[in-house]
């Protein structure tokens, strides 16, 4: 569906494409200087720490989703078990397993390939840069590197007074 021309020019108005340069890949990201950096660390005030991590496990977090089913909760398989790694059981043996997920399941960074609109991703790249096969060729999350810098958390729960909050309707994207 074709954004409105209200949405079109606000669109027009508040985009960054060759800000940086036609060969960026990293956007907004460009504006977390070493200047930046440093007065988000000197901005901490008590050093505390606390987790924002919920379970993730077979059970959550994703519904059902008739448009999205490859977004599936983690799933893990063990696979080797105690197998003798020298190939003598009294030596070193080993564990293994491995995992299967959606990676749209919880809170995450998205690449500047995830979403685009009229063919073009960020900065006029050519939506054709993702691929099934191989993913991004462009702007994708390694591009990212290291995020340090301030930032808010909004306890959404909290606010509400409640203990969690569920999604709105099930099946739709929330992106914050």
């Amino acid at each position: 569906m074709p954004l409105t021309a209200e949405l079109e020019q606000l669109a027009a108005r508040v985009s960054n494409r060759g800000r940086w340069g036609a060969d960026d890949q990293r956007g907004t990201l460009n504006l977390i200087t070493p200047e930046v950096v440093r007065r988000g660390v000197v901005a901490a005030r008590r050093g505390r720490v606390f987790s924002l991590s919920i379970p993730f496990d077979q059970t959550g977090p994703q519904w059902d989703n008739p448009f999205m089913p490859e977004r599936t909760n983690p799933e893990l398989r063990t696979h080797t078990v105690n197998v003798a790694f020298t190939g003598d059981v009294r030596d070193f043996t080993t564990s293994d397993d491995s995992f299967q997920m959606g990676s749209q399941a919880v809170t995450h960074w998205d690449a500047l390939a995830h979403a685009g609109y009229g063919g073009k991703l960020y900065n006029d790249t050519p939506a054709d840069v993702v691929r099934a096969e191989g993913g991004a060729a462009r702007l994708g999350i390694e591009h990212f590197g290291p995020v340090v810098t301030r930032g808010i958390l909004v306890d959404v729960a909290r606010a509400r007074g409640v203990g969690t909050t569920t999604p709105r309707s099930p099946g739709r994207c929330h992106h914050v």
